[in-house]
């Protein structure tokens, strides 16, 4: 039976999404799957970490930026990298000599630093492929100048080009595979409505502009209207109470039955995170974004607009106009530019040639 490690970290949701999807596919077909996510693994110094990208990312983005920024350096990123306890490393050696995987999968490039440390004694005896979890930004932290990667997979085309611009590796070794997605969250469109509007809340989308489209919306009496909570409670609480008379507006306090959810007749407006993204562009789901993070997400959205599936309006006004009077049906061949309904097959069969 063949063994694969997966190594994430619960920075945010896309690269779990990744990992766990590739880790529930693979168990279907019969491997042995190991999956480990950075927080449990290393305790105090990944729960800093993350706990540092959720309060500047959201409350202060141009901290984030500048922190983004800073590490697209090799000097930086190699700092930051060998900034670890050396229990660690020790704790990783073990746990590949122990459980002797044949593939290892990244989902987050750090892990790439605790690879590097140990074939640098070790030979290598496994596969290695990386998820790229994000397109057209591509980070320093993304490459290492090594040489134990097999394969790295990238959402498109464009993150493709980018990747081997910027770094020293061959054409082959990039694979585009689109996001790693089940089988089961594709679909395939034949007409785009604009009778239910998805709203993801997250405190990178200013409150007045929510209540703007809000107001604007409601005016259509057959439209429905989903506001999902995301990562601004305080502000779901308000809308969900200035707006609770309405029959139009319906208020959640999270995703239900996500594989089902993705699937329905939506437009989308919100964040354009790696995850939430593909799997819109998976379900011909067009996306309209108002605010995203800088750094990774500002190459999501460079993505969207240039296969025009996603447009970047931040004022209510246009907002309104767009889901009101775009021909929302001439973008749907689109979508099938981009997605790829059998990305795990790809990622499979690129990590396990003869």
């Amino acid at each position: 039976m063949k063994k694969i490690l997966i190594l994430t970290w619960s920075y945010w949701h896309w690269h779990n999404a990744a990992a766990y999807n590739l880790k529930y596919w693979r168990e279907q077909q019969g491997y042995e799957v190991k999956l480990i996510d950075m927080v449990e693994f290393a305790g105090i110094f990944a729960k800093g970490a993350q706990k540092f990208y959720a309060a500047t990312s959201e409350r202060a983005p141009y901290i984030w930026e500048k922190t983004f920024d800073l590490f697209d350096s090799h000097i930086a990123r190699d700092l930051m990298f060998s900034i670890r306890p050396v229990v660690y490393q020790a704790r990783f050696n073990n746990l590949l000599q122990v459980f002797r995987p044949d593939v290892v999968i990244v989902t987050f490039p750090f892990w790439l630093w605790f690879l590097w440390k140990y074939l640098k004694k070790q030979d290598k005896t496994f596969k290695v492929g990386v998820m790229v979890t994000d397109s057209i930004t591509i980070h320093q932290t993304r490459y290492l100048n090594e040489q134990f990667v097999d394969r790295r997979f990238v959402i498109d085309k464009y993150s493709k080009h980018l990747f081997l611009q910027k770094f020293k590796v061959t054409e082959d070794k990039v694979v585009v595979s689109f996001f790693p997605l089940l089988p089961n969250k594709f679909k395939d469109k034949t007409a785009i409505t604009w009778k239910n509007i998805l709203m993801l809340l997250s405190y990178t989308l200013d409150e007045e502009y929510v209540r703007w489209v809000v107001e604007l919306l409601q005016r259509i009496k057959w439209l429905n209207l989903t506001i999902i909570k995301g990562r601004a409670p305080e502000m779901f609480k308000e809308l969900k109470e200035d707006f609770k008379n309405m029959n139009n507006i319906n208020f959640v306090d999270f995703i239900p039955l996500v594989d089902e959810f993705w699937r329905k007749d939506w437009i989308y407006i919100g964040k354009p995170g790696g995850a939430t993204m593909s799997e819109a562009i998976a379900t011909d789901t067009p996306m309209i974004i108002p605010a995203y993070y800088p750094g990774q997400e500002q190459g999501n959205l460079k993505l969207l607009e240039m296969v025009e599936v996603g447009f970047y309006i931040p004022d209510p006004a246009l907002t309104y106009t767009f889901v009101k009077y775009l021909d929302w049906n001439k973008i749907l061949p689109n979508f099938r530019t981009v997605k790829k309904k059998n990305s795990l097959e790809i990622i499979h069969n690129a990590l396990f040639w003869k």
